[in-house]
Protein backbone atom coordinates (compact mmCIF):
# COMPACT_ATOMS: atom_id res chain seq x y z
CA UNK A 1 0.00 0.00 0.00
CA UNK A 2 1.46 3.13 -1.24
CA UNK A 3 1.24 6.21 0.97
CA UNK A 4 1.52 9.93 -0.14
CA UNK A 5 4.76 11.17 0.67
CA UNK A 6 4.89 13.56 3.61
CA UNK A 7 6.01 16.90 1.84
CA UNK A 8 7.92 18.19 4.67
CA UNK A 9 10.28 14.94 4.73
CA UNK A 10 11.28 15.90 0.78
CA UNK A 11 12.15 19.00 2.31
CA UNK A 12 13.95 18.04 4.97
CA UNK A 13 15.41 15.30 2.73
CA UNK A 14 16.46 17.76 -0.40
CA UNK A 15 18.40 20.59 2.50
CA UNK A 16 20.58 17.53 4.13
CA UNK A 17 21.30 16.59 -0.03
CA UNK A 18 22.29 20.13 -0.38
CA UNK A 19 24.42 20.24 2.42
CA UNK A 20 26.25 17.64 1.72
CA UNK A 21 26.74 18.93 -1.71
CA UNK A 22 28.62 22.19 0.01
CA UNK A 23 30.43 19.96 1.51
CA UNK A 24 31.97 18.14 -1.35
CA UNK A 25 32.16 21.80 -2.87
CA UNK A 26 34.53 23.36 0.02
CA UNK A 27 35.84 19.61 0.45
CA UNK A 28 37.30 20.17 -3.35
CA UNK A 29 38.20 23.65 -2.99
CA UNK A 30 40.10 23.26 0.38
CA UNK A 31 42.04 19.53 -1.35
CA UNK A 32 42.65 21.85 -4.43
CA UNK A 33 44.21 24.08 -1.96
CA UNK A 34 46.32 21.81 0.37
CA UNK A 35 47.75 20.02 -2.88
CA UNK A 36 49.14 23.43 -4.60
CA UNK A 37 50.81 23.92 -0.84
CA UNK A 38 52.71 21.19 -2.34
CA UNK A 39 54.47 24.23 -4.67
CA UNK A 40 55.53 25.99 -1.75
CA UNK A 41 57.19 22.92 -0.13
CA UNK A 42 58.94 21.61 -3.05
CA UNK A 43 60.55 25.45 -3.34
CA UNK A 44 61.26 25.54 -0.06
CA UNK A 45 63.34 21.80 0.18
CA UNK A 46 65.08 23.29 -3.46
CA UNK A 47 66.26 26.44 -1.55
CA UNK A 48 67.45 24.62 1.38
CA UNK A 49 68.87 21.75 -1.16
CA UNK A 50 70.94 24.87 -2.88
CA UNK A 51 72.47 25.75 0.14
CA UNK A 52 73.34 23.11 1.53
CA UNK A 53 75.41 22.60 -2.15
CA UNK A 54 77.12 25.49 -1.56
CA UNK A 55 78.20 25.16 1.63
CA UNK A 56 79.68 21.49 0.75
CA UNK A 57 81.37 23.11 -2.06
CA UNK A 58 82.81 25.84 0.21
CA UNK A 59 84.14 23.70 3.14
CA UNK A 60 85.39 21.03 0.28
CA UNK A 61 88.24 24.02 -0.87
CA UNK A 62 87.65 23.76 -4.60
CA UNK A 63 84.98 24.41 -7.09
CA UNK A 64 84.36 21.09 -8.91
CA UNK A 65 81.80 21.66 -11.26
CA UNK A 66 80.60 17.75 -10.74
CA UNK A 67 79.79 18.19 -7.36
CA UNK A 68 77.66 21.27 -8.46
CA UNK A 69 76.26 20.01 -11.02
CA UNK A 70 74.92 16.96 -8.45
CA UNK A 71 73.99 18.84 -5.90
CA UNK A 72 71.48 20.90 -8.35
CA UNK A 73 70.51 18.43 -9.83
CA UNK A 74 69.32 16.89 -6.72
CA UNK A 75 67.32 19.65 -5.53
CA UNK A 76 65.46 20.04 -8.31
CA UNK A 77 63.98 16.70 -7.81
CA UNK A 78 61.64 18.28 -5.42
CA UNK A 79 60.55 21.33 -7.26
CA UNK A 80 59.49 18.46 -10.33
CA UNK A 81 57.87 16.23 -8.05
CA UNK A 82 55.79 18.79 -5.33
CA UNK A 83 55.57 21.29 -8.49
CA UNK A 84 53.71 18.27 -10.75
CA UNK A 85 51.55 17.70 -7.67
CA UNK A 86 50.38 21.64 -6.71
CA UNK A 87 50.03 21.89 -10.92
CA UNK A 88 47.56 18.86 -10.13
CA UNK A 89 45.87 21.04 -7.02
CA UNK A 90 45.76 24.04 -9.43
CA UNK A 91 43.44 22.06 -11.82
CA UNK A 92 41.19 20.77 -9.16
CA UNK A 93 40.48 24.96 -7.93
CA UNK A 94 40.01 25.64 -11.63
CA UNK A 95 37.77 23.26 -11.93
CA UNK A 96 35.49 23.85 -8.65
CA UNK A 97 35.48 27.03 -9.74
CA UNK A 98 34.52 26.63 -12.93
CA UNK A 99 31.73 23.63 -11.90
CA UNK A 100 30.79 24.02 -8.54
CA UNK A 101 29.09 27.28 -7.21
CA UNK A 102 31.20 27.21 -4.06
CA UNK A 103 32.07 30.69 -3.50
CA UNK A 104 34.05 31.42 -0.34
CA UNK A 105 36.06 34.16 0.10
CA UNK A 106 38.98 32.43 1.47
CA UNK A 107 38.41 30.34 -2.02
CA UNK A 108 38.78 33.36 -3.68
CA UNK A 109 41.66 34.88 -2.11
CA UNK A 110 43.37 31.86 -1.92
CA UNK A 111 43.06 31.15 -5.64
CA UNK A 112 44.38 34.23 -6.63
CA UNK A 113 47.65 34.17 -3.99
CA UNK A 114 48.29 30.52 -5.64
CA UNK A 115 47.78 31.57 -9.07
CA UNK A 116 50.29 34.67 -8.99
CA UNK A 117 52.69 32.25 -7.08
CA UNK A 118 51.98 29.55 -10.24
CA UNK A 119 52.88 32.61 -12.62
CA UNK A 120 55.83 34.00 -11.33
CA UNK A 121 57.43 30.60 -10.83
CA UNK A 122 56.55 27.49 -12.51
CA UNK A 123 56.85 27.69 -16.61
CA UNK A 124 54.18 24.23 -16.09
CA UNK A 125 51.75 26.09 -14.56
CA UNK A 126 51.10 28.93 -16.13
CA UNK A 127 48.87 27.92 -18.21
CA UNK A 128 46.80 26.73 -15.71
CA UNK A 129 47.52 30.09 -13.60
CA UNK A 130 46.37 32.51 -16.65
CA UNK A 131 42.98 30.33 -16.81
CA UNK A 132 42.28 30.64 -13.34
CA UNK A 133 42.94 34.42 -12.85
CA UNK A 134 40.94 34.96 -16.07
CA UNK A 135 38.19 32.90 -13.65
CA UNK A 136 38.18 34.63 -11.12
CA UNK A 137 38.03 38.20 -12.19
CA UNK A 138 35.03 36.84 -14.46
CA UNK A 139 33.10 35.59 -10.71
CA UNK A 140 34.42 37.92 -8.72
CA UNK A 141 30.95 39.54 -7.99
CA UNK A 142 29.88 35.96 -7.52
CA UNK A 143 32.06 35.91 -3.81
CA UNK A 144 31.56 39.22 -3.31
CA UNK A 145 27.24 38.32 -3.42
CA UNK A 146 28.27 35.18 -1.50
CA UNK A 147 29.46 36.83 1.19
CA UNK A 148 25.52 39.77 1.58
CA UNK A 149 24.02 36.79 1.14
CA UNK A 150 25.99 35.11 4.19
CA UNK A 151 25.85 38.15 6.35
CA UNK A 152 22.04 38.68 5.50
CA UNK A 153 21.56 35.07 6.54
Amino acid sequence: MNLPANPTDSRIAASVDLDGRQRARRGFALLGLVWQSALIYGIGRFVYLTVQTFIAITRSGSSDPKLMAEGIGQALVPVIVWGSVGAFGLLVTVLTLAISSYRARWFFWSSVGFSVVYLLLLPMGTLLSIALIILLVAKRKEFVASRSNASGA
